[in-house]
């Protein structure tokens, strides 16, 4: 083990012994109150980041439980990129296998939630074509703009978010899935709708640069979306500016 790995193991580590090296400038000895506080400095920095990055999380669990995860995250992933506004991608993840929150299990869901957000706000800008010309479903996909992201859940996902926003009451109806389109507005807002049935698999196929036809295909197989539903929706990604092209899509594979 190098000496950064032990440094960084040491510091994630409440047990750990001080690594060596890291010693008093007058006694010559190990510090280990000083690397103590150090250490204890570093994850209480890295627990606010978390807190500061995932506020619906924090108000979905509450302060105390919310500590608890981000204590056991932030020891087991350290960060890998000095950008800590990224910090937290493995958070949902990470919440599912969590033993103490078994019984939240839509907890992960709104950490992914979340993070989508984060991602719409911190996304590229891209240049819409002046004219979008469909000429062909069959063969002509749309290229979506890089703050659009899709947020698949069998949770009701809208209303736990408007919940924790103070905006309505708690979902009444634990059962029912919403999948959410998320997006950054040219306000510079982030914007959440709930899809219709079938919009999640239609988005899906088009941010994975399938033909029109075979997105609304895909949204027909997985559950049956109203045309109407698929009119609106194309219409509001157009009408938002997140539709950016219109492109020739590489034939379907038969298999």
């Amino acid at each position: 083990m190098t000496q950064q790995a032990a440094f960084l193991q040491a510091l994630f580590e409440p047990t750990a012994e001080v690594p060596r090296g890291f010693s008093h400038p007058q006694k010559g000895q190990a510090a280990v109150e000083r690397f103590s506080i150090y250490r204890n400095n570093v994850v209480v920095s890295l627990k606010q980041n978390l807190a500061d990055g995932f506020p619906l999380l924090v108000a979905l669990l509450g302060d105390e439980a919310f500590d608890a995860l981000a204590d056991d995250f932030v020891r087991t992933h350290p960060p890998r990129s000095p950008l800590m506004f990224a910090y937290g991608d493995a958070l949902p993840d990470f919440i599912r296998q969590f033993q103490p929150f078994a019984e939240v299990p839509y907890a992960a869901d709104v950490a992914r939630l979340e993070l989508a957000m984060r991602h719409a706000g911190h996304a590229s800008d891209a240049d819409v074509e002046t004219e979008l010309q469909l000429s062909d479903p069959d063969t002509q996909g749309l290229r979506l703009a890089p703050c659009v992201q899709l947020v698949i859940s069998d949770w009701p996902l809208h209303d736990l978010w408007t919940f924790l926003v103070d905006r309505t009451d708690a979902p009444q109806d634990m059962s029912l899935s919403q999948s959410l389109l998320v997006y950054r507005t040219q306000d510079f807002d982030i914007e959440l709708v709930s899809l219709p049935a079938g919009g999640e698999a239609f988005l899906a196929a088009l941010l994975a640069g399938k033909s029109l036809s075979v997105a609304g295909q895909a949204a027909l197989d997985e559950r049956a979306m109203e045309e109407a539903d698929m009119a609106w929706l194309l219409s509001h990604l157009v009408g938002a500016g997140l539709v950016t092209a219109v492109f020739q899509t590489k034939p379907e594979t038969k298999l």
